[in-house]
């Protein structure tokens, strides 16, 4: 699965696009200049590889669709590109700042989203008009593509999975990839498992870098159903910062989102992973 990720600026667009079922990036790039003159695109294919290939190209950028229609020539050429037809691509993300109270996470872009994305311009004057562009451009150049905007939070990038997705590294892992810095698991997780929720929780937050908020319900549901709670945060090398008993509660930490920057340089897994060895794991 393919997916093309933007982040449009008022004179740039910098994208990736990802091969998601072996979490590879297969191209990246940067378009400069845009709507100035002659404008540039810097175009790596295999980027921060042995196989890295750069290609820069100069040519006058009116807008930003012509930027981009350059970027889909590339990613399709017919010799260095690394797909055949951008029907290939299945979804297109985008990172938006602003998107007030209403929206503070991963959604699929509609018209109601995009309004929203409007009405804060006044909150985002310099980045969410931008975002707004690269999206519309997007639509245009991809129709019926779905969309999906990830929103900057006022602390950071937050990702959500939920309850049993915890047991799964991928979960956590794609959302660790698109940018998450703190990951939040709501979940009813049974006493049953206990012994799981203690070493899911820590290892999904070491193996991403990230800090993780693992929310369980407590109290009973039912027969025999009960949650015993014990909700956590975990920091970026997998230590609990804090933790609730077999209660019901409110858990406070703080949070240093320059830890999770720091110990990816220390501690680089997401750099040093090597999804071509494992691709197959993805395929079943």
């Amino acid at each position: 699965m393919k997916v093309l990720v933007i982040n449009a600026g008022s004179s740039s667009c910098k994208y990736q696009l990802l091969e998601m079922d072996t979490e590879t990036v297969l191209a990246s790039g940067l378009a400069e200049r845009i709507g100035q003159g002659m404008g540039k695109l810097t175009h790596k294919i295999a980027p921060d590889t042995d196989h890295e290939e750069k290609i820069v190209r100069e040519s006058a950028f009116p807008t930003h669709v012509e930027a981009m229609e350059l970027v889909i020539a590339l990613l399709t050429d017919p010799e260095k590109g690394v797909i055949k037809d951008k029907s290939e691509i299945y979804a297109i993300g985008h990172r938006v700042l602003h998107g007030g109270e209403s929206i503070t996470e991963t959604v699929k872009v509609d018209e109601n989203v995009k309004q929203i994305i409007r009405d804060c311009f006044p909150l985002g004057p310099l980045h969410n008009p931008a975002n707004l562009m690269g999206i519309e451009v997007a639509e245009k150049l991809f129709p019926g593509v779905p969309n999906v905007a990830v929103f900057d939070t006022e602390f950071g990038k937050v990702g959500i999975m939920v309850c049993y997705d915890m047991g799964f590294p991928e979960a956590a892992r794609t959302l660790a990839l698109k940018g998450a810095e703190l990951i939040v698991c709501p979940s009813a997780w049974c006493v049953q498992d206990a012994d799981v929720w203690e070493i899911n929780a820590p290892a999904r937050a070491l193996e991403n870098t990230v800090f993780l908020g693992a929310v369980n319900r407590f109290g009973h549901e039912g027969g025999d159903l009960y949650m015993h709670g014990a909700s956590m945060v975990c920091g970026p090398r997998g230590g609990k910062i804090a933790q609730l008993g077999e209660e019901e509660g409110i858990l406070y930490a703080d949070l240093d989102f320059d830890e999770v920057r720091k110990n990816r340089v220390t501690s680089p897994y997401l750099r040093d992973r090597r999804a071509d060895a494992y691709g197959e794991v993805c395929a079943y």
